[in-house]
This record gives C-alpha cells, sequence and structure tokens, in this order.
C-alpha cells in the first residue's frame, strides 16, 4: 500500500519531515545492503535460484492441472533470459504470427476480438501460431515489466481456453528494451483435418447472401443512406453517417463518391441487426458475419461524370441481386437518372427506387414526384408497376412479389429516419432472386459444385517489386459451384498460339468478408492467393477478366463473337457508326476496347430496331457465355444489348 504523508507547520518543518522520511527509507536500504555484504555472493546466487526454482516447480504444477498446456509443455524459465534480436521483422497482415506489446485491462469486448483474431493466426498457420509479448507491430522489443507479463500470459490463457482443441505447447522469455519478452507457442490439435474445417466452415457461412447496388445522380444521398442503415443512426443533416462509408479523405471534404464502395449489413434469425454491438459502435465484418442468417452487401456507386464509367462497369461485373436507385426529391428526375433507369432494365436486374431528402418537401409535392416518375416509367414499356411502401403489410406483399413487376418505391429521410424502419424490414425478409439456388453444404453436391466452379477475376495484385512472380493475390466473384482451397484449378484465357489457353493453378487461401476461409460458394465475394504450378513466363500476362473454372467447365476462349445491338431511348435518332470506330464494351466481367466486323464501311443502329453484327476483341480473348447481357456507353453510344454467338 502506498504511504502519504501529511506535513503541517512551516516550511522548514515540512522538509525536516520530508528529510527525516527520506534518511529512514536510505537507511533501511542500507542495512540490506549491509547484510548482503557479510553473506558470500555464491549463497545469495543459490538462494536466488532456489527461489526461482521453487517458484517454477509450483507454477509448473498448475499449469500442468489445466486444460489449455499440452503434455509436452516446456517449463518457463525467467531465471535465464535470452538477449533478444535487436528489432523483428514488421508484423504483417497475414500469417501465423502475433505482435502485442502486453495484454492488461482486457475486457469482454475486446477479449472476443482477440479470440477472434487468435482463430485467424491458428488458421494461417495450419493449427499452430507464435505470439510475441512485450513487442511493438513495426517490430520493436520494447519489453514490458514482469508483473504486466503475468496479467499478459493470463490473458492468453484465457484466450487458448475459449478455443476448442487448444493448446499451449511452450513460453520462452527474451530479455528487451525496457523489460520482458515472452513467445507463446499455440497449437490446436486437428483429429480429422478434412471434417473439422467443413464444419467449422458450415458455421461460418451457413447465411444467406443478397448484392445491391445503390446507383444514382450525385448528392441524391446514397453513401448517407448505406451510412445510416449500417450504422443504424439518423445523419445530422450534413452527411456525418457517409462517413462509414468513404475510403478517402477527398471524398468526405466533398461529399462525392469517387469509386465503389463494400459495405454489409447482418440480420440474425430473428431479422434483428447485427451491426451493433451492445456499447452502441460497429461491429467487425467477422462478428457480424458469425452472428447472422442473412448478409445484405451494398455496393455504392458514384453519381457524377467523372465516375459514370466506374459506375457502369460496377453495374455491370458485379453480378448484383437488386438496384437501389436512389432520387434526391430537391433535384427531381435528372438526365442522368433515366440513363440509370434503362441501364438497369435492360440489364435485367429487379429495382428497388427510393425517394430521399423527403423531408424538404409537404404532401403535395410528394404526389408531384410520384405522378413525373410514373410518366416516365411508361415510356420504357417495360411492364413494371410502382407502387408506394405505407405499411408493414406493403413490405411483405412487395419483397415476396418483386420478380413480378413491382417496383417497391420508399419515401425516406436520413435526417429525420422517415421510412428508414420500412427499408430496414424490406431488406431483412427480401428473398434471393435465384429461384434455383443450391443448398451448398450438402455433401452429395459438393463433387459437381467443386468441379463446375467459376471464379470472375475483377481485380488482380501482383508483387510489384518482383520478389515472388509464382503467386499474386486477385479479388473477384465466385458466380457458379463452389471453391475450395488448397484445389487445383484452370485459369485462363491466354493468348497462346498453338498451345493450350488455360494453366493449371493451385489456390492456397480464400479470404472472404475479411476472414480466412476454406471455401466460397456461389454469389460471393471474395479473394484468392493463387500460385502458378509451373513457370510458363506467363506471369506478366495474367490480368483482370480472366476466369477460373473446375475440370468439368468448357474452356472457352473467344475473341470473336456475334451479338444483337439495341439503341437506348436516350438515342431519339438512327446512329450511324464508322467501321474504323472501336467503343469499350461491358460484358459481364469483361471491360475491353472491341471492333465491329462488317463489308460496309457504316453500320447503322435505328432507334426502333435491333441489328446483328460481328465485333472482335482488340488485345486478348476473353471468356465468353451465350445469352451474356452486354453495354457500350461513351459520350456518342449508348448501346445494350445481348451475345448470339460464340465463336472459338
Amino acid at each position: 500500500m502506498a504511504e502519504f504523508i501529511v506535513c503541517f507547520g512551516s516550511d522548514d518543518e515540512k522538509k525536516e519531515n520530508k528529510r527525516k522520511k527520506g534518511t529512514h527509507h536510505t537507511y533501511n536500504q542500507f542495512e540490506k545492503r549491509k547484510k548482503n555484504k557479510n553473506t558470500p555472493k555464491e549463497n545469495i546466487k543459490n538462494n536466488k535460484n532456489t527461489e526461482d526454482e521453487k517458484q517454477n516447480e509450483n507454477n509448473l504444477l498448475l499449469l500442468k492441472g489445466t486444460k489449455i498446456y499440452s503434455e509436452d509443455f516446456k517449463q518457463p524459465n525467467i531465471t535465464n533470459i535470452e538477449n533478444s534480436p535487436k528489432i523483428f521483422e514488421e508484423e504483417l497482415d497475414f500469417g501465423n504470427t502475433e505482435y502485442k506489446l502486453k495484454l492488461c485491462g482486457i475486457n469482454n469486448q475486446k477479449l472476443e476480438k482477440r479470440i477472434t483474431q487468435m482463430k485467424f493466426r491458428l488458421r494461417e498457420g495450419n493449427g499452430e501460431c507464435h505470439y510475441y509479448i512485450g513487442v511493438e507491430d513495426n517490430g520493436n522489443p520494447l519489453g514490458i515489466s514482469e508483473n504486466e507479463m503475468k496479467i499478459s500470459i493470463n490473458t492468453i490463457e484465457k484466450m487458448v481456453s475459449e478455443i476448442e482443441n487448444a493448446k499451449i505447447t511452450k513460453i520462452d522469455y527474451l530479455k528487451g528494451q525496457k523489460g520482458l519478452i515472452s513467445e507463446i507457442t499455440i497449437i490446436k490439435i486437428n483429429n480429422n483435418l478434412i471434417n473439422e474445417k467443413i464444419s467449422n466452415l458450415n458455421n461460418n457461412q451457413n447465411y444467406e447472401e443478397l448484392k445491391i447496388g445503390l446507383i444514382g445522380e450525385e448528392f441524391s444521398g446514397k453513401s448517407t443512406l448505406v451510412g445510416c442503415l449500417i450504422s443504424d443512426k439518423k445523419d445530422n443533416g450534413n452527411g456525418l453517417t457517409r462517413t462509414n462509408v468513404f475510403k478517402h479523405r477527398h471524398e468526405i471534404n466533398c461529399g462525392k463518391t469517387s469509386s465503389f464502395t463494400h459495405q454489409i449489413m447482418g440480420f440474425d434469425k430473428n431479422g434483428k441487426k447485427t451491426n451493433i454491438n451492445n456499447f452502441g459502435s460497429l461491429n467487425s465484418w467477422s462478428v457480424i458475419v458469425n452472428n447472422s442468417e442473412k448478409i445484405i452487401n451494398f455496393i455504392d456507386m458514384g453519381g457524377s461524370e467523372k465516375s459514370l464509367k466506374n459506375s457502369i462497369k460496377t453495374l455491370s461485373n458485379n453480378y448484383l441481386d437488386y438496384i437501389v436507385l436512389c432520387i434526391s426529391v430537391d433535384k427531381g428526375i435528372t438526365k442522368n437518372t433515366v440513363l440509370f433507369l434503362e441501364m438497369i432494365f435492360k440489364l435485367n436486374i429487379p429495382v428497388i427506387v427510393v425517394f430521399t431528402k423527403i423531408d424538404l418537401i409537404n404532401e403535395n409535392d410528394r404526389g408531384n414526384v410520384l405522378y413525373i416518375f410514373g410518366k416516365v416509367l411508361k415510356k420504357f414499356k417495360c411492364g413494371k408497376n410502382p407502387l408506394v411502401v405505407k405499411n408493414k403489410d406493403d413490405i411483405v406483399m412487395f419483397s415476396s412479389n418483386m420478380n413480378e413487376g413491382i417496383i417497391p418505391i420508399f419515401l425516406l429521410s436520413n435526417k429525420t429516419g422517415e421510412g428508414l424502419d420500412y427499408l430496414n424490414n424490406f431488406f431483412s425478409i427480401l428473398p434471393n432472386k435465384e429461384e434455383d439456388k443450391i443448398n451448398y453444404n450438402k455433401n452429395n453436391d459438393d463433387i459437381n459444385n467443386i468441379l463446375n466452379m467459376r471464379f470472375d477475376f475483377l481485380k488482380i495484385h501482383k508483387d510489384e517489386e518482383g520478389k515472388n512472380e509464382n503467386k499474386f493475390i486477385v479479388e473477384g466473384i465466385v458466380t457458379q459451384g463452389k471453391i475450395l482451397s488448397n484445389e487445383i484449378y484452370n485459369l485462363g484465357p491466354f493468348d497462346i498460339k498453338n498451345n493450350n489457353s488455360f494453366i493449371k493453378v493451385k489456390v492456397l487461401s480464400i479470404h472472404c468478408k475479411k476472414m480466412t476461409v476454406q471455401y466460397s460458394i456461389k454469389g460471393q465475394f471474395c479473394s484468392l492467393e493463387i500460385s502458378l504450378l509451373k513457370e510458363l513466363n506467363l506471369y506478366e500476362k495474367i490480368r483482370s477478366g480472366m476466369v477460373l473454372i473446375g475440370n468439368k467447365v468448357p474452356q472457352i476462349s473467344c475473341k470473336r463473337f456475334q451479338i444483337e445491338l439495341w439503341s437506348m431511348k436516350t438515342n431519339e435518332k438512327d446512329i450511324i457508326i464508322k467501321k474504323s470506330y472501336q467503343p469499350l464494351i461491358h460484358l459481364e466481367h469483361i471491360s475491353q476496347v472491341c471492333k465491329f466486323i462488317t463489308e460496309n464501311n457504316e453500320i447503322i443502329i435505328p432507334c426502333d430496331k435491333s441489328i446483328i453484327v460481328d465485333v472482335e476483341f482488340i488485345y486478348y480473348p476473353e471468356y465468353v457465355r451465350k445469352n451474356s447481357y452486354l453495354l457500350i456507353l461513351d459520350s456518342y453510344l449508348k448501346l445494350y444489348g445481348t451475345v448470339r454467338e460464340v465463336y472459338t
């Protein structure tokens, strides 16, 4: 217990009391040193070693009695501390090594996050991980006190006790710059590795998943709406909630989305959101996924003229289940709004219309806005019925009839919260648009799903320094079947003459929703670490737009194909295209420049009829499917169409 001195009287008396207290403390230390001086150094050392050995024996007996230590656990020896290296390598986001300066004052919420992190490190190391306590994230071996080390190891013990079949096998102590460093080895015993992986991952991935894109004119409230939905909070009127969505600082400053963003919202079996914890803060993606029966993926796209091309590409290549078209009532229905609406209809994606900033107008103006939207909709002759959601009964009826020609309309305000509850409830019961959805957890379907797997590349990351040209990371979406880690698949197509256009590669690991998983199923976004099995000097030719397919999927390498083209309603006159014109075509996950193959010098596309024409990719062959939808949009052309024939 700390000792306090209370001094009364003059300053001289205070100084005298402090002097006496200091002298008394110094005298005790002097007597202790004097006593030790009369004792041989060898006896002092032997007594100290004996006490440490007894303490270590007691600790070992205590540790051996717990279930978190393995039978071959090595006794920690604090008396023989080795010098640590000058500095460790910097901690990596992946791998089975974790640095922690200390684990003191950990509450239950933080403990759950640390347990999830330990599970990730165990998966990365195939059942083994190493924790370094007293080391900073940059690898600096700072060290901590002995008391802080005991508390930190106690926290590690709690974490290990919450993981099934996890054991501590070894603890070593090192000498840091200002204290102790410990290296703790943890393993997870797997009696049957394959069965355990399947059971664990079924728990993590046994949920329904929807991909919903948000599109609309700039400043129509798309990002603010996503921010309100995932945080379950109202906006302050100045775009506070959209800061949860923006990626870049310049987006926060100007309020415009310059690149598409991906956010998730989860619902449990009772329809309750899993995004928010008991303290009112946002949960991590791993917590949301593990506690959810349904996951909504929001793809927020920019609405400005500069980001229009990226929005069109995102709309085409993400295989969206639904589209939310945001219309701001203060701006009304603009030219771009009509263009977005027509693209959605041509790609045959069910649409949900949301009128935002509804608090700015009165009831009469709301009726006028809906009337104008109905007139615009009639011009497309799409056979869709726009219906306003007014109560909970409408939510149930409209959600179950989305694929039967109903366009639900929501009137909401991100500032006042009007209509947000209706939209939340609507998303919680909204079904997947695919009627033939397969339950991929059935073992009977696993073989066919794996052999018929197809994964489309959307983005690729290579080692810029060129240290490892055998491995690379890709982002994409599983468009059919089921992809497994540590399996061999076919990658292509490559532009290889007199050779097969697909090569064998191995999937080393899979990350989905910021978690390491062993498999991913149809419709899920994920990233893969892939390794080339043979050095064929093809590393530089790996690009976005390629596919990864199973052994039963046909290996299509197409550079020329036939399409049927229509002119959009925004083109009021016939379009004349010269033979030399080379537009950018958006075909599912593919975006590449193409040229028209014709004997004439010009191609005429009527405003009310379709034409059939052959096109050819300029640079390299692609994986093209018959009956796929395509878009051609630039400042001059606004066309849509389908693939009629594929020439391989």
